[in-house]
């Protein structure tokens, strides 16, 4: 499966026979690569959990550089890889995009 970088940004309907398929997608905020390649000059290592399937996961990740990239995750697991993260590597901050992450 390609992405392309329109079918991140934008709702895209794809008609298939009757059955039809339709996504959207918060999109990318325009200054997020450069505040974690920022981090990165810190040394600090960065990880993306996110809820979203494999293919788009990993577009956004390499797109931003995300070191590394954990998808197709509930908001409970991501709390138990932060927790991981966290008590490996010590200083660690977790950043949401939506209220299903700070629930936890």
């Amino acid at each position: 499966m390609k992405i392309e970088k329109s079918s991140i940004r934008k709702v895209e309907g794809i008609e298939v026979g009757i059955k039809k398929l339709l996504t959207t997608s918060d999109g990318i905020k325009e200054n997020l690569k450069e505040v974690i390649e920022r981090l990165k000059e810190y040394g600090l290592k960065v990880y993306m959990f996110i809820g979203d399937k494999k293919e788009v996961a990993n577009y956004i990740g390499k797109s931003l550089n995300i070191d590394e990239i954990k998808y197709e995750m509930l908001p409970t697991d991501k709390y138990d890889n932060y927790e991981y993260v966290s008590n490996k590597d010590g200083l660690t901050i977790f950043v949401g995009d939506g209220v299903n992450d700070a629930l936890y």
